[in-house]
């Protein structure tokens, strides 16, 4: 890391520890398993008090098994929507989300209610979820008469670490604004502030970290 560049010049290389902080050591060093080393500051962190008037939104969820249907409850993983605004120069808002063991009604419930309310142009779905997700949203559209696209979401942007890597750098560039709390009640936990579950939970602790589910559905 604080060697002699050969390949590149030494400014070319200061500045990709700083832009591409959380890859530098896979890409650059090939070194991967340093790769996690203070992927995420807080310095990195952008807060917002009024959300922008124009952008497109979006939703990006990353589901798991639902809760009645699970033959271990004790070891659910839980679900994760985010409800994000894309704006000008690739900013990107944190509106609202849900990190909760919810099963397939509640998921659809949420679904609705952001579609309700915001004019989404996509829902993008984690491909892999189980089909019975899928059928049940469609049974769901077809009972009460409301429809709106979902689309398969695919991990072609390599593994998880990477996924990862590449939205620290969004941070690390000050693309992604969170609002300052985000109260709601869940299963388990009670009323929380997600905002600050996911900073002292997975943001600040990565790769250290029991979870990188919210992580892992915003990459």
């Amino acid at each position: 890391f604080g060697g002699i560049p050969v390949y590149h010049s030494k400014e070319a290389l200061d500045n990709k520890k700083i832009k591409q902080r959380h890859t530098y050591h896979a890409q650059i060093l090939q070194q991967p398993l340093q790769q996690g080393a203070a992927a995420f500051k807080t310095d990195d962190l952008r807060f917002y008090d009024k959300e922008p008037d124009f952008g497109k939104y979006y939703i990006v969820a990353d589901p798991a098994t639902d809760p009645e249907l699970s033959t271990n409850p004790g070891r659910l993983d839980s679900t994760v929507m985010w409800l994000v605004k894309a704006c000008a120069g690739r900013r990107i808002y944190i509106i609202d989300m849900i990190r909760d063991k919810i099963g397939n009604k509640k998921k659809w419930s949420q679904l609705k209610d952001w579609h309700a309310r915001y004019d989404i142009m996509d829902t993008g779905y984690e491909e892999f979820a189980t089909q019975k997700d899928r059928e049940y949203f469609k049974e769901k559209m077809e009972e009460e008469r409301f429809y709106f696209k979902i689309t398969p979401l695919k991990h072609n942007r390599g593994s998880k670490p990477e996924r990862i890597g590449i939205l620290a750098d969004y941070f690390s560039e000050g693309k992604i604004y969170l609002p300052r709390n985000l109260m709601r009640l869940t299963r388990d936990r009670g009323v929380v502030d997600l905002i600050s579950e996911f900073i002292n939970d997975e943001y600040m602790k990565y790769p250290m970290t029991e979870h990188d589910d919210m992580l892992d559905a915003l990459a």
